[in-house]
This record gives C-alpha cells, sequence and structure tokens, in this order.
C-alpha cells in the first residue's frame, strides 16, 4: 500500500476507536462530530478494504485486520507526536550523555576547574572528555561527531560550523611573591629575571614575546621549558624564575602559590579566543549546556 496519499488524522480515528469502542466517545477524543467520525470510519474502511470495527450491541468490536493494525499505528503515532512535540525544558540534574571539548592547555589550566566544578554539581549524569586541541585534524573531527565543542584561536572556520567569540586574552607574567620583580615589574626587571617557557607543538604563540623583544634588539633568559601549563606555579617557586603565559592561565595558576600576576612590561597584541560547534553537536542540549557554562566561566 502507497502510503504517501494516507491521510493522518485517519489514523488518529482509527487508534481512537480501538481504544474507545464506541463512537459518540471516539468522536470527543479527536474534537470530531459524530458524523465526521463515521464518514472517517467509512473513508478508513474503503482504505483497507476491510470493516475494521463492527457494531455490536455492547460495543464497535475491531476485527482480525484492526487488531493486527492497533500495535504499529499507535506506536507510529507515539514516534510522531515525540517528533514534533516541543522538545522538554533540559535539566541539568537528569542530563546524561557524552561531550567531548578539544582546546589548548592554558584553557584547561585557566577554565577547567571552575567548569568542571559547576558541571560536576550541576550536571553529574554528563561525562565529558577533555582533548588537546589539534587544529590539524579539527575538522575533520568534528564532522565525525568526535569532538563536540572546540575553543581556540582560529584563523578561518569552515562555513558549516558555528563559531562565535569567547573571550579576549592577553599575555602577563606569574611571578613568585618572593621574586624580586614581584613588587615592580619594569622592562629591566623583566629582562634581568630567569624565565620559564611553556612551549608546545600545538601552541607556538609565546614566540610573539621572543620576536617583540628581537624587533627592539632585546632578549630574555630561558632557564627551562615545559610542555604545559600545570606545573608551572612549581617549576616558578623552586626555579625563581618567572613565566609569560594568558591571562586566562595565569589567574588560576596563581592560586596554586605564592604567586602573582603582574602586567607584561612589553606591547604585544591580545588575541580572540572563539568556541566552534558543528551543525549535528549545536542541536544537543548537553552540548549548549557545556557552551554556556564555559560562556559564564570564561567572562566571570
Amino acid at each position: 500500500m502507497n502510503i504517501y496519499g494516507l491521510d493522518l488524522n485517519l489514523m488518529k480515528v482509527f487508534q481512537a476507536l480501538y481504544d474507545e469502542r464506541n463512537v459518540t466517545r471516539a468522536a470527543e477524543r479527536v474534537g470530531l462530530a459524530q458524523p465526521s467520525l463515521s464518514n472517517a470510519l467509512a473513508r478508513l474502511r474503503a482504505r483497507f478494504d476491510d470493516d475494521l470495527f463492527i457494531r455490536t450491541p455492547g460495543a464497535m468490536e475491531p476485527t482480525s485486520r484492526a487488531r493486527a493494525m492497533a500495535g504499529p499505528i499507535t506506536e507510529a503515532l507515539r514516534l510522531i507526536e515525540g517528533a514534533v512535540s516541543d522538545p522538554a525544558p533540559f535539566d541539568p540534574a537528569s542530563a546524561t550523555g557524552e561531550v567531548a571539548i578539544s582546546w589548548p592547555d592554558n584553557m584547561m589550566a585557566g577554565v577547567g576547574q571552575a567548569l568542571i566544578r559547576e558541571v560536576r554539581r550541576d550536571a553529574p549524569g554528563l561525562l565529558l572528555h577533555f582533548r588537546v586541541l589539534k587544529k590539524d585534524t579539527l575538522w575533520a573531527d568534528m564532522d565525525a561527531d568526535e569532538v563536540h565543542l572546540a575553543v581556540g584561536v582560529f584563523k578561518e572556520v569552515p562555513r558549516r560550523f558555528h563559531c562565535a567569540p569567547l573571550d579576549e586574552d592577553e599575555f602577563v607574567c606569574l611571578v613568585p611573591r618572593t621574586h624580586p620583580a614581584a613588587e615592580n615589574l619594569t622592562l629591566a626587571a623583566y629582562l634581568a629575571a630567569d624565565h620559564v617557557v611553556t612551549s608546545f607543538r600545538a601552541a607556538s604563540r609565546l614566540s610573539v614575546i621572543d620576536k617583540a623583544l628581537a624587533a627592539r634588539g632585546l632578549s630574555r633568559r630561558v632557564v627551562m621549558t615545559v610542555s604545559q601549563f600545570s606545573p608551572l606555579p612549581d617549576m616558578l617557586e623552586a626555579g625563581g624564575a618567572i613565566a609569560t603565559l594568558p591571562r586566562s592561565a595565569a589567574r588560576s595558576l596563581s592560586g596554586r602559590g605564592d604567586l602573582v600576576v603582574r602586567a607584561l612590561p612589553l606591547e604585544v597584541p591580545s588575541w580572540t579566543n572563539s568556541h566552534i560547534l558543528s551543525a549535528r553537536a549545536a542541536g544537543r542540549p548537553e552540548v549548549l549546556y557545556i557552551r554556556d557554562v564555559m560562556v559564564r566561566t570564561c567572562l566571570g
């Protein structure tokens, strides 16, 4: 049977008659006058070449054909109603699912703790996957639904992705409180200090510092490098050195030791962090919830 010419309202009439076994009650249930429902029943009978419902002294009894159809039709109507109904409001407390986030290490150091704390408190059923940002495979990973939310600095974003600014960031200095430059970090004090540099393949942004110094015929003394931000507090305090890093990371790391954040005594450009969603991920309420928490965390 070709279903494309089938009136969905007839299926609702069928379900009402099957459940009620009474024309009057079925008509009230679907909002039709009794003559209109009788006309719909006649159309159903013609469509399926079967009486479907037989009038008896006690009720409208379904035929064997109607009994065979009832279950699938009820389930189909349930699925259609669910598909076209307004979605229920997202409730973090009862939410389940997984969200994969790809971002640079400075974002994890800067807002990761606050984000995790809020999500674990308000949406304990969500499973979060944190991945280091890999720009060379990011678009393919997002197309494959292996990454749902990406954060970072992007020069060009394919039009199939949703991209919006997240926050502005800039370089600052993280200095042990006992360091001679802690109270007055001038350019001379900056150059006289030992430096720990965070260097990793996915981001070479710190080279901006050395280029700005070189343009003025200057250089800094690097004594250690590290591929992650998390060890910096211990390394700075133990080594008596300072570090130049994004403010997003410095404001969190400063609380993990006796460290202070100071302005960088050198003019270098700031930058905009953006967040990116695939079209598929943008339709998932749990992903949008994590995105919103991240925005509040970054801007708070």
